[in-house]
C-alpha cells in the first residue's frame, strides 16, 4: 500500500515535471527576441590545436606505457 502511493507519487510528480519542462524548452525555442550570447570564438583554432595536440599526446604516452608493461612481463 505504501509503496503503491509511492509510485502514484513520483508518476505524478514526473507528469509535472515533463510539462514544466516541455513549456520552458518550447518558449526558449520561440524566443525570437535575439537576447542569446554567443561565445567568443575568435582564438578558437589555437585552442583547438593546442587540446587535440595534448590529448594525442596522452594517447602516445598512455600506448607506450602499456607496450612498456607487456614488454616487462616475459610474454
Amino acid at each position: 500500500m505504501f509503496a503503491e502511493y509511492i509510485v502514484n507519487q513520483e508518476s505524478d510528480l514526473m507528469k509535472h515535471r515533463i510539462k514544466r519542462n516541455f513549456r520552458n524548452g518550447f518558449m526558449r525555442a520561440l524566443d525570437i527576441s535575439g537576447v542569446k550570447e554567443w561565445p567568443d570564438i575568435s582564438n578558437g583554432n589555437r585552442k583547438d590545436y593546442f587540446s587535440l595536440r595534448s590529448d594525442w599526446e596522452n594517447v602516445g604516452n598512455a600506448i607506450q606505457r602499456a607496450c612498456s608493461n607487456y614488454r616487462g612481463t616475459g610474454r
